[in-house]
């Protein structure tokens, strides 16, 4: 079932530019109305208003725009939200006595006597906080978001994102179901007996993908931008009772296949992995053993360059002594990037990693505090991240194992080659033989957009050609919208091939003059701004241009235009948000993707619309700097995903790295020995790396990696019981210096 048309294409729209982007967004933030950014981009709308009637409202508060240029004061801005929004979000729900006939209408299968496993337990302690870990899931669950609001007044109101399915999320300022927390919460659940619920995660996530090309970070409209550790295909794995991960893991379980699960999933994984293999995406790196081979692999990428909305005074803060706004782009490309990873943050991200470092077998005592400036050196998206890697390796290995279940050869031998090509570059570019693990390698600095250095255009081939033109559309639609000035010569080249090609006309002749209408209009506005002494105002250039491309008169000759094309394009073209680049270019993206979908060839057919923008960079090999310094438990999933055999020599000298690298403590194994006050640094030790690196040891280290294995997490759920009974809650994550 398809529950995108409770978000309907025009809500999407609205949504994106009221929360994620945009004067409002800014106002609402500065004024500092809530302490927590992400609460406002939480808060709904108060009926009956949608979100382009709030956004006319704001141009026009508290009088027209066009004629008041002045910024509004606080106190208009809170006068503005009072009047519209509600007064906050949902606030969390605590756990502790529940109501047995509520907590069942949202999950069936839940059992108020505790999980079957608990009644097992000797100790009496771990019987109990069984129980009471199992007793939270109904104060997790939300109930299924699907029903649209009311007929008379059209439109979503909230940046929750509906969801077919009970959902399961974090809980208190995690109003909302994650990614990768996910696969996790899907193991609960299966080990409290509740399959149902845990299949509603899938099919929630699944969903998801069939509406938006891939799994999002939450969700949220705002975390439309980027994704997370990809582990949908383990979650749906371990649901469907299929084993997987080449050679080890949980998935399966033994519990009986689900059939219709796996074989509804396999085109949905399918198209989750065209976006996680996406230009952006994927890097050419050479070979450490072999200069002369390279490999293509995989780094963490999200579609913005704007501050996170959730996140957005933090953001700004950190860019605050930049002198120019292509390096404040950068920095929130990064920063946006590391919250794609789910380490959000560490020094692994920063020019500073490998410093600070706890020796092994010595403790630093006591807490640091993180210094939010060091994020102004983060450089995520020059990193091939191990752990990302690996994730990847995994993902194809458990797409394969569904595939073969239920009968699909052709989908599980185009995994299996996957596989196969993924663990080679584990091993060649990312296996460091003098440490025996798996580390992050830095590539060798360039500019992402600097097209002399990085030829986005190539008239070889109809799809470079189709991709050049996109680029200057997305040049033109930037944060500065005159950049389009600077490709005024290249816009009437490719006009040129489009009838000089020996591939022939490569785009139809009413949408070269839509782009030059498009071009026009930029440099009136840019001639505008210049006499009435505005050049350098280059919010209200864009919010000019924006408003041009999303006039009705504009939608409206670009259908026409599409009409009289049907036979070229050959399917209509949609005109939904793009929800990835976000509004620099709202309906460009499907416009002119649309038409690349239906005419550079099939294979095209199942790539996200954003992917294609970023240029066809497969040719190009990018040097790198070497490894990162440090140590960081994320150098050992890799192990956990399957890239070497169980009980080879790389497993065990891993296990063995591992065992003495110091990060293994009494409470857990913490996240790096750099002790910076960043989360996700020494000490702090979380869950699922945890979770991974015992099962990763366990299923490949010998019998070496199952001792280590059962030690850590012996200890790691004695700390953890201990805890929740200490402070009555259970936590993100933990002190791995303190054992029980």
């Amino acid at each position: 079932a398809r529950f995108s048309d409770a978000m309907n294409e025009a809500s999407l729209v609205g949504l994106t530019d009221l929360y994620c982007t945009g004067e409002l967004l800014a106002a609402v933030q500065r004024a500092g109305i809530w302490s927590d950014s992400k609460d406002f981009v939480d808060t709904p709308l108060k009926p009956p208003h949608v979100a382009g009637d709030v956004l006319l409202a704001w141009r026009r508060y508290p009088r027209d725009w066009r004629n008041d240029i002045r910024e509004r004061t606080d106190e208009e801005v809170r006068a503005f939200v009072a009047r519209y929004f509600e007064a906050g979000p949902a606030r969390p729900v605590e756990g502790g006595e529940v109501d047995v006939d509520d907590a069942r209408a949202t999950l069936p299968d839940w059992d108020p006597d505790g999980p079957a496993f608990a009644r097992d337990l000797a100790d009496p302690k771990l019987r109990d906080f069984a129980r009471r870990v199992h007793a939270l899931w109904p104060s997790l669950a939300r109930p299924p978001a699907t029903d649209p609001p009311a007929t008379d007044h059209p439109g979503w109101r909230s940046t929750l994102l509906p969801l077919l399915r009970a959902a399961i999320v974090p809980g208190e300022r995690f109003r909302e179901t994650y990614y990768w927390d996910s696969y996790w919460t899907a193991l609960g659940l299966l080990a409290s007996g509740m399959r149902s619920t845990a299949a509603g995660v899938c099919e929630n996530m699944l969903s998801l993908v069939d509406a938006h090309g891939f799994m999002p970070n939450g969700a949220r409209v705002y975390y439309l931008n980027r994704s997370q550790p990809p582990v949908l295909a383990s979650t749906v794995a371990a649901v469907c009772g299929v084993g997987g991960t080449a050679g080890g893991g949980t998935a399966g379980g033994g519990i009986e296949l689900d059939a219709a699960l796996a074989a509804r999933s396999l085109p949905t994984l399918a198209r989750e992995w065209e976006h996680l293999t996406g230009p952006r995406r994927t890097v050419r790196v050479r070979s450490r053993r072999d200069p002369t081979a390279t490999h293509a692999m995989y780094r963490y990428w999200a579609y913005t360059d704007e501050p996170r909305p959730e996140s957005w005074r933090e953001d700004v803060d950190v860019c605050a002594n930049c002198e120019s706004i292509d390096a404040k782009r950068r920095i929130y490309r990064d920063v946006a990037s590391a919250a794609e990873s789910g380490h959000d943050f560490g020094s692994r991200w920063l020019v500073t990693a490998g410093e600070n470092e706890v020796a092994p077998g010595e403790t630093s005592a006591g807490e640091r505090r993180a210094d939010p400036a060091s994020l102004a050196s983060i450089r995520t998206t020059r990193i091939i991240p191990a752990d990302l890697n690996g994730f990847m390796l995994r993902y194809a290995a458990d797409v394969a194992a569904i595939a073969r279940a239920v009968n699909d050869e052709a989908t599980a031998a185009r995994f299996e080659s996957e596989v196969n090509r993924i663990g080679v570059a584990l091993r060649e570019v990312l296996w460091d033989e003098e440490t025996g693990r798996w580390r992050d390698l830095l590539l060798s600095d360039w500019d992402e957009d600097d097209w002399e250095e990085v030829p986005l255009v190539r008239f070889d081939s109809p799809r470079r050609v189709a991709v050049g033109l996109h680029e200057a559309i997305i040049a033109g639609l930037r944060a500065d919208p005159t950049q389009v000035l600077h490709n005024s010569d290249f816009i009437d080249e490719l006009e040129a091939m489009f009838s000089d090609s020996p591939d022939g006309r490569l785009l139809p002749e009413p949408w070269v003059i839509y782009l030059h209408d498009l071009h026009r209009e930029m440099c009136e506005k840019r001639e505008w701004h210049k006499r009435n002494g505005r050049e350098n105002r280059t919010k209200e250039c864009r919010r000019d241009i924006h408003s041009w491309w999303l006039h009705e008169a504009t939608l409206g000759r670009a259908r026409k235009l599409c009409e009289q094309d049907m036979r070229t394009f050959g399917k209509p073209v949609t005109f939904a948000t793009n929800k990835i680049t976000g509004h620099y270019n709202k309906t460009a993206v499907d416009l002119y993707l649309g038409f690349f979908d239906s005419s550079l060839g099939s294979e095209s057919v199942h790539t996200p619309r954003w992917d294609v923008w970023a240029g066809d960079r497969e040719d190009a090999v990018r040097e790198d700097d070497g490894f990162i310094p440090g140590t960081r438990a994320s150098d050992w999933i890799p192990l956990w995903c399957g890239a070497v055999a169980a009980g080879s020599r790389e497993a065990i000298r891993a296990v063995d790295a591992l065992r003495t690298s110091g990060l293994v403590l009494p409470g857990g194994i913490a996240t790096s020995l750099a002790h910076t006050g960043h989360q996700w640094d020494y000490p702090n030790a979380w869950a699922p790396l945890v979770h991974a690196l015992c099962e990763g040891c366990d299923a490949f280290g010998g019998d070496a990696g199952g001792k280590l294995a059962r030690e850590v997490a012996t200890r790691w759920v004695r700390g953890n019981a201990t805890a929740l009974e200490r402070t009555g809650y259970m936590h993100e994550k933990y002190d791995a210096r303190d054992a029980e």
